[in-house]
């Protein structure tokens, strides 16, 4: 029963939310089998076109997502002024509340990535040579910082 309570919630928060949050939402469940990635560029693709303004693309395929995903503001706050804690020479320290800017992607990220991408490309790969590997507790495990 409480498995079909969390997609409820969650749909009820997504329309919840105050005018003022734009949301991008796809619930699945894996018993419907709408767990698949077509069917989520169907749902997702739309509304990312409709945040910024633009038609739906004809074609629905992960390099159209990325290209519409990396136009979309992921977050944001409601008041947008620095901690007192934040060093002057932050580069957010330049900014003015009254309008957006775009962030420069970080170097440092992007060398973290590459190794999250290598790490988990090896540990794929030990997961089709050993059926006992279970690449989903992999990913869980990853994400929440646990192991075993």
């Amino acid at each position: 029963m409480v498995s079909a309570l969390v997609p409820a919630l969650l749909a009820e928060t997504v329309h919840a939310l105050p005018p003022e949050v734009d949301c991008v939402a796809y619930f699945l469940t894996r018993p419907t089998g709408d767990a698949d990635r077509e069917r989520f560029l169907v749902a997702v693709v739309p509304q990312l076109a409709w945040q910024l303004g633009t038609d739906p693309p004809s074609a629905l395929d992960e390099h159209v997502f990325r290209q519409l995903w990396e136009q979309v503001l992921v977050a944001s706050r409601l008041s947008p002024g620095l901690p007192d804690d934040v060093d002057p020479a932050n580069l957010l320290a330049a900014f003015t509340s009254d309008q957006p800017y775009m962030l420069p992607d970080s170097p440092d990220a992007a060398r973290l990535r590459e190794l999250a991408d290598q790490e988990i490309t090896q540990l794929l790969r030990r997961a089709t040579d050993d059926p006992d590997m279970d690449t989903p507790g992999l990913l869980t495990a990853a994400r929440t910082g646990t192991s075993g």
